[in-house]
């Protein structure tokens, strides 16, 4: 599957794998290939801390505290997102 991107000069280029990663792993750049994994990894964090009915404050604590976690990560991932979009001139991903 390739992976395009809408640039801000206004065209559109299929974004070309830059690393020595196996082709079964990922195409496209390694920063969006991490991206995805990160992402992944958050929402499995999120689902983790909302299973199951909450009986104790301790158990609310954890939760609220995996919830905390997620949340920064994610903040982290968008973050380090749009500075390799802004720096490759990428104003969208197409998939």
């Amino acid at each position: 599957m390739s992976i395009k991107a809408r640039l801000t000069t206004g065209g559109v280029v299929e974004l070309k794998k830059d690393c020595s990663c196996l082709d079964e792993i990922h195409t496209g750049p390694h920063w969006l290939h991490m991206d995805d994994f990160r992402r992944r990894r958050n929402v499995e964090l999120v689902e983790k801390a909302t299973q199951g009915i909450v009986q104790d404050r301790i158990a609310l604590m954890q939760r609220k505290a995996l919830l905390n976690c997620a949340a920064q990560f994610e903040t982290v991932r968008l973050e380090e997102k749009e500075r390799e979009m802004v720096r490759a001139g990428i104003e969208e991903i197409i998939r």
